[in-house]
């Protein structure tokens, strides 16, 4: 007989258990900013996340497979070669004062601050002139 999500053998039936509220693998999670950095040319590509370690190896798993979905980062990691890029977290969030309070929302206006702050420093980067970092 095969397990449903959610539900314990032995469990009654018509009750379906809640996950705990704080899992060990979210305790580790790191939500923050980070960004790919060409290293000779200074073009930046940035993003948001929950948990940036992670996000950070899916990027460069998707520039090395080539299917990341930025072309123009996409079409440099190509010709440069992995030597020429930097992964960086650039900021992260500390834990909230409300348990349970969802971050995406201070996510979003972080990487709006850092959007502006390296656009005024570097210019654009792969992102589109008319594409807000959000």
């Amino acid at each position: 007989m095969a397990r449903l999500p959610g539900r314990e053998l032995g469990a009654d039936p018509g009750r379906v258990l809640k996950p705990p509220a704080r899992t060990p693998e979210d305790a580790r999670r790191q939500p923050g900013v980070f960004r790919v950095c060409n290293k000779q040319s200074g073009r930046w590509f940035i993003g948001a996340s929950l948990d940036v370690p992670a996000t950070l190896s899916r990027q460069r798993f998707r520039l090395e497979t080539g299917s990341h979905p930025n072309p123009a980062l996409q079409q440099e990691w190509k010709k440069l070669g992995a030597a020429a890029f930097a992964f960086e977290t650039l900021d992260t969030l500390g834990p909230s004062a409300e348990p349970g309070q969802d971050p995406r929302p201070a996510l979003r206006r972080l990487e709006a601050l850092w959007h502006e702050r390296l656009r005024a420093l570097y210019g654009a980067g792969y992102h589109d002139e008319n594409t807000p970092g959000v």
